[in-house]
């Protein structure tokens, strides 16, 4: 009975290991795809997003042929969303879509999260972080206090600190002085001169500084 007991132990140690290393081997092969499941599901999401602002420009360009004269820009978003969805929901990957003037009159639909042009995407970008920051400090304003260190902000969906700064921000400004970030960088200063949003696109290759008062320029190296 007593060598019945610990065969049963036995066998029990060695179900309990191969379970083990079966959900070790499992968690390794998850961990191995996951990067190459993300890459697909935002190239999915890509897509989708180039479906749906296709299907959005469509509607704005024939609501402008039917009415015979350019619609201002209430009239180019009510023409995406009536009878379609919100336009905070225009893209499925849950980025910031904008209409930008067209040379000569009309509008074309951006999605700040999936659009190539990387010059675009941060300022865009940076005009959606300096509009969050600027009614933020003026509702801090409004109930007479300090000016806070860091202003939370959303961008594209995800959340973005945007960090006070007292001096000019030059050690962040330029590709050598990026090289230290990754992602994207975004602080203000509260100078005398008032308050000044910064957006930094600390990519190496497409490096960019978005000043909220004076515009962006892509910087030398």
């Amino acid at each position: 009975m007593k060598n019945a007991v610990l065969k049963l132990h036995s066998v029990r140690g060695v179900s309990v290991w191969i379970v083990v290393m079966l959900l070790a081997v499992l968690a390794m092969l998850a961990l191995c795809a996951a990067p190459s499941l993300r890459a697909a599901r935002e190239t999915n999401l890509s897509r989708a997003c180039d479906i749906a602002l296709a299907e959005a420009q469509r509607r704005i360009d024939e609501d402008a042929t039917l009415s015979g004269y350019t619609l201002d820009a209430d009239a180019a978003r009510y023409a995406v969303v009536r009878d379609y969805k919100r336009w905070s929901e225009l893209c499925p990957g849950g980025g910031d879509c904008w209409l930008i003037p067209k040379e000569g009159g009309g509008w074309t639909v951006v999605c700040a999260l999936h659009t190539k042009d990387d010059r675009l995407k941060t300022r865009l970008n940076a005009e959606n972080a300096l509009r969050q920051l600027r009614t933020a400090l003026d509702g801090v304003r409004g109930r007479g206090e300090e000016a806070p260190e860091n202003v939370g902000v959303t961008i594209n969906g995800a959340p973005l600190t945007v960090a006070r700064v007292d001096q000019a921000p030059e050690i962040k400004r330029g590709t050598r002085a990026t090289s230290g970030y990754t992602g994207t960088v975004a602080f203000y200063s509260a100078g005398a001169d008032g308050d000044a949003a910064y957006f930094c696109y600390a990519d190496p290759e497409h490096c960019v500084d978005w000043h909220g008062a004076g515009g962006w320029t892509m910087l030398d190296d």
